[in-house]
């Protein structure tokens, strides 16, 4: 078999010469393999940077909810019309008007789920209020609370699982999630101040569950899987608004059994 170190020019004292060595030998660099590197940390900072300003949400939102369902006022605020319009404005509007400040800084983007986790935390407040007088009637009765946490926390984790080992990616899921997503807003606001029906409110909350669902589906997809994903703002978001759809819904209907 022909060694190569054959064909090389020798030294004086015989030896390879030294850049056909490293060449030959060790490859000491290989340009497309590099690129791929300095990618793939790129990602992994950026997908850390996602899942860090989801947990400041979550966090955010769990100490606001818990201190929230222990003020009256607050409670009856947001049970009340006015509530329920700040909860829509609050919670679907001035988040994107305040995407443009957190994509300058992470500071920014830390700024906003804590802001937007904090809100999103009283809106809840009613519901989890209603939850904890629940899990008090009864030495046998389970904290609903800390059942749909863990519930929500099953589906996320089995959900992000899935797609990290499958490589999956849900694309449609974004379309799905827009189109029921206005369904729901058209919905939601006729059923409570017009219907007053319950089973169209087992509905509503089933559409709002599949809603939290996709949006799951979509944004971890993305942020795992789509090379294009440069967003951490945008992708905490997406996630926290799975999240909280999905513990919402799993939490009235625990409240309701």
């Amino acid at each position: 078999m022909h060694d190569p170190r054959e064909s090389g020019q020798r030294t004086y004292d015989g030896r390879l010469d030294y850049a056909e060595t490293s060449v030959h030998q060790q490859q000491v660099f290989i340009p497309n393999s590099h690129v791929r590197v300095v990618g793939d940390n790129q990602r992994a900072a950026i997908i850390q940077e996602t899942y860090r300003l989801l947990a400041i949400g979550v966090f955010a939102a769990m100490a606001s909810a818990w201190l929230a369902s222990r003020s009256m006022g607050v409670i009856s605020l947001m049970a009340s019309p006015i509530g329920f319009l700040l909860a829509m404005f609050g919670l679907n509007i001035v988040p994107q008007m305040a995407l443009k400040a957190a994509r300058q800084s992470s500071r920014n983007a830390a700024l906003l789920l804590a802001g937007h986790g904090a809100f999103a935390g009283i809106c809840l407040s009613p519901l989890i209020f209603i939850a904890m007088m629940k899990s008090g009637l009864g030495t046998d009765t389970p904290n609903l609370v800390q059942s749909a946490l863990v519930i929500t926390a099953a589906v996320f984790l089995g959900i992000s699982g899935y797609i990290y080992q499958s490589g999956q990616t849900f694309n449609y899921g974004k379309g799905l999630g827009v189109g029921l997503c206005w369904a729901l807003i058209a919905a939601i606001p006729i059923n409570a101040f017009m219907l007053h029906s319950g089973g169209f409110g087992v509905v509503i909350l089933v559409g709002i569950g599949l809603l939290g669902t996709l949006q799951l589906l979509w944004a971890t997809s993305t942020v795992l899987r789509d090379p294009d994903f440069k967003d951490p703002a945008v992708g905490a978001l997406c996630l926290f608004a799975g999240l909280f759809n999905l513990f919402q819904v799993v939490l009235s209907l625990l409240t309701r059994r």
